[in-house]
């Protein structure tokens, strides 16, 4: 098992670094096959916390702080509030949710405009509902990305703010999952494989980003967030749960 997860974490890391998104999902799925189900989200999200940590360290220069700013705060107060309504339940359904808010954002930002900079202050409720979110579903990246997906921002500058933002949300899990009583102890061994994995994989990442075109690397951006909106709506059985 450690040997695949780990293999699991380099590439998806590698791949974020790279695309800005689109790792977090795909090593939640990997996870849901060799992890219990109760453990899935919280290791995710600490495996998660340091792949994009590494990502922060590589990109510093590159990090939007003023969004960052306006995003992490509201982020806690979303997480305390479901923590408190929890309470061990499947919110799987979701998961397709978001993947339909996907689709109509990519639909009505390929209809109405050619440029999409929204105001500042949009990431303070975006950083809410993520912290929100991210107790209940684990990879919450594909509902911030489109979001990051500024026309005044460069490939670094998404790839920088958005891992700093996911930092956010990450950092905040771990006491909510310790209040409602997981331990991370039976996974520190685990742990400590993956995240140096986390770390070599924004390493490579970060060498290939350069190479990539702004245009091209918008266009793959919102081809991942298509696919993966899909996937999220058959995965998890949309419409009515």
């Amino acid at each position: 098992m450690p040997i695949f997860l780990m293999a699991a974490t380099v590439i998806t890391a590698l791949f974020s670094a790279v695309t800005g998104m689109g790792g977090g999902i795909a090593l939640l799925a990997v996870m849901t096959l060799f992890l219990p189900g109760q453990a899935v989200v919280p290791i995710h999200g600490l495996t998660q916390l340091g792949a994009n940590f590494s990502r922060i360290a590589v990109f510093w220069s590159d990090i939007r702080w003023k969004i960052v700013a306006l995003f992490g705060p509201p982020t806690a107060v979303g997480a305390w509030i479901a923590a408190m309504v929890h309470g061990g339940k499947d919110y799987d359904w979701v998961k397709g949710w978001i993947g339909i808010f996907i689709l109509a954002f990519l639909l009505w930002k390929r209809l109405r405009i050619k440029s999409f900079n929204p105001p500042l202050f949009i990431y303070i409720p975006l950083g809410f509902l993520t912290g929100l979110l991210g107790i209940f579903v684990g990879a919450t990246g594909p509902f911030i990305a489109p979001f990051f997906l500024r026309s005044d921002m460069e490939n670094e500058d998404i790839v920088a703010t958005k891992a700093a933002c996911q930092t956010v949300v990450h950092l905040v899990k771990l006491p909510v999952f310790l209040s409602i009583g997981f331990s991370y102890e039976p996974y520190f061994e685990l742990l400590l494989l993956l995240l140096p994995c986390a770390f070599i994989g924004t390493y490579f990442g970060r060498r290939l980003i350069s190479h990539v075109s702004p245009r091209l690397f918008k266009a793959v951006f919102e081809w991942l967030l298509f696919i993966i909106a899909w996937y999220l709506i058959f995965k998890f059985g949309l419409l009515i749960h």
